[in-house]
């Protein structure tokens, strides 16, 4: 199946609800069992979302009302990130040292707090832009992101190849947050774990010729909490300004160290989501950067999203 006919295919299954998602199977992160019949596959997915939202019954979480700034969820991800360390005998890399573990968790919680807290693209891009991002260029979000597709989905104009990049991200962002698509929008966090059950970091060092997966977020939920059946990843707008991308350090010859860190988020439709978000560590800027961000678990289509 085309691009193209991939995507329409999911917005006319999800009618206004719109899709910003785009599969993993396309992004190559994750592998999924495609070889399994749909309608025993789609009897397993029901299970695997009623299993885990039980298990969400379990674990504390905080009012995201209560949240007043980034400095709130870095310390949620401060005892996260302390206990996921706890199981990693060697902590001697660049990419695990004080300052870069800094880094990961200051960045995440800025860009969390300013994606849904504030809801704002000024300050969502200001942000993106003072740490070394930049938003893709027109070619690059129709190949990657498919604005071709998003942009008249989102706002009912017709998409013009000649808009400027920021202008075009930044009208899809203002008109899903003046009109969210559907019951399955994920634009309104309610509310977000607070301990390291529900929210946990995973590393891997992957060298050339291995396989290019992230690894799965540890913890009580496990790879069927985290994962589950069903897997989606969000049109990422953003790419770093420069440098050589993960698969260019890897085509070099160099190892290269990725990071899964997963956080159970509710959201309007009262739902529990395991949200992912997918970093690997540049040894060239000597940071972390956020290359995709999905969710696990998912029963449905969920739009109104992106970074």
């Amino acid at each position: 199946m085309t691009r193209r006919s991939s995507i329409i295919a999911t917005v006319v299954s999800l009618a206004a609800i719109l899709v910003l998602a785009i599969g993993l199977e396309r992004s190559r992160i994750i592998r999924l069992p495609w070889q399994e019949s749909v309608p025993k596959r789609s009897v397993r997915v029901k299970a695997s979302v009623e299993q885990f939202q039980n298990l969400c019954a379990d674990i504390e979480f905080v009012s995201a009302d209560s949240i007043s700034s980034a400095k709130d969820l870095e310390q949620i991800l401060t005892a996260a990130l302390d206990t996921s360390l706890e199981s990693i005998e060697q902590r001697n890399t660049p990419a695990l040292d004080t300052q870069a573990l800094e880094q990961l968790r200051n960045d995440l919680s800025e860009i969390i707090y300013r994606r849904w807290q504030e809801n704002s693209f000024d300050s969502y891009d200001a942000f993106m832009r003072s740490h070394g991002y930049k938003i893709r260029s027109t070619e690059d979000l129709v190949k990657s992101c498919a604005i071709d597709l998003v942009y008249p989905a989102a706002t009912g104009q017709p998409w013009d190849p000649s808009m400027e990049p920021g202008k075009a991200v930044e009208t899809i962002w203002q008109a899903w947050k003046d009109n969210p698509p559907g019951s399955g929008t994920l634009s309104v966090l309610r509310g977000l774990a607070d301990q390291p059950d529900g929210v946990s970091i995973a590393f891997r060092r992957v060298c050339p010729g291995d396989l290019e997966y992230f690894p799965t977020p540890g913890g009580p939920l496990g790879e069927q909490g985290w994962l589950g059946e069903r897997q989606t990843a969000f049109n990422m707008f953003y790419v770093t300004n420069d440098g050589p991308r993960r698969s260019d350090q890897l085509a070099a010859g160099r190892c290269v160290m990725l990071a899964t860190v997963g956080w159970v988020m509710q959201f309007e439709d009262k739902r529990f989501l395991p949200i992912l978000f997918w970093l690997w560590f540049d040894p060239q800027s000597q940071r972390w950067v956020l290359e995709k961000v999905g969710a696990g678990n998912i029963p449905e289509g969920v739009g109104g999203i992106f970074f």
